[in-house]
């Protein structure tokens, strides 16, 4: 026997109760870029330059009404005109994301910017893509200099698969380290070459110089901001390394293959 089920009705006060909540809760969020980011600038690490532009929830509220209203939501229009003078400052291309979430799966759609890109379309995108991932609101947009790489191949929506690894470290020591893109990641996901497989397995273990570098970087990084944490480093066409992005290590996802450093448990 089926049994109507009547709908709950919140208040008001109950509505803007769950949404303070949200709201606090998303600001405690340790993840976000701009709580992180000022220590690792601070430490003299390399990143690649940098604009944050704070955002607030109105806009990811607004993104979630899923109508084209939000193309002329002002502080969308207002996000654009400020992002547009970066390409004269950064070049050409730059690299987009919100300060939890890069979208990079989604590259082509998300945090490719061009000049003649609807750069309005990709903003609602990231963020759209984000609040099907999670209940926590974005605090900012975060526009990059594009790093010149070197990738081996694409994957999923135009990616550029690139060498990049991952190390955990806490409170100044490293303690594993893994490729950041291992091979199960990548194979149903419309890799460009056929020999896919050989051209990730060769930029997938750093050299003995490379290691070295990673492990540093990290240390410093986690010395710097205190806690356990992933540190990702991203090398640049002249083997360059600049540490890209970090995220608190429990939160963080780990390989089953993540190679311990020194006999540390894992």
């Amino acid at each position: 026997m089926n049994k109507f089920i009547r709908p709950v009705t919140l208040s008001e006060s109950e509505i803007k109760k769950i949404e303070a909540n949200k709201i606090a809760r998303s600001e405690a969020n340790p993840n976000h870029f701009e709580k992180w980011y000022p220590a690792i600038v601070e430490a003299g690490l390399r990143t690649p330059a940098t604009v944050v532009f704070p955002i607030t929830p109105s806009l990811a509220r607004e993104v979630g009404k899923e109508t084209r209203d939000i193309f002329q939501f002002p502080e969308l229009v207002a996000l654009v005109q400020n992002i547009m003078p970066l390409f004269d400052r950064m070049g050409d291309r730059l690299f987009m994301k919100n300060s939890l979430y890069s979208g990079k799966h989604s590259w082509a759609h998300t945090c490719e910017l061009t000049r003649d890109c609807n750069i309005a379309l990709k903003i609602v995108t990231n963020l759209y893509e984000w609040l099907m991932l999670s209940p926590d609101y974005a605090s900012s947009i975060v526009v990059r200099e594009m790093i010149k790489t070197a990738p081996v191949f694409t994957a999923f929506q135009s990616l550029p698969i690139t060498q990049e690894f991952r190390v955990f470290a806490k409170d100044g020591h490293a303690y594993a380290y893994q490729p950041y893109w291992p091979a199960h990641a990548i194979e149903d996901y419309n890799p460009s070459e056929p020999d896919w497989r050989e051209r990730l397995a060769a930029i997938s273990e750093p050299s003995p110089s490379q290691l070295d570098e990673i492990i540093s970087m990290a240390g410093t990084a986690t010395a710097a901001l205190g806690g356990d944490w992933s540190v990702d480093i991203l090398y640049d066409e002249n083997n360059t390394a600049y540490l890209i992005d970090m995220a608190v290590a429990s939160q963080s996802y780990k390989d089953p293959d993540c190679r311990s450093l020194q006999g540390e448990e894992l």
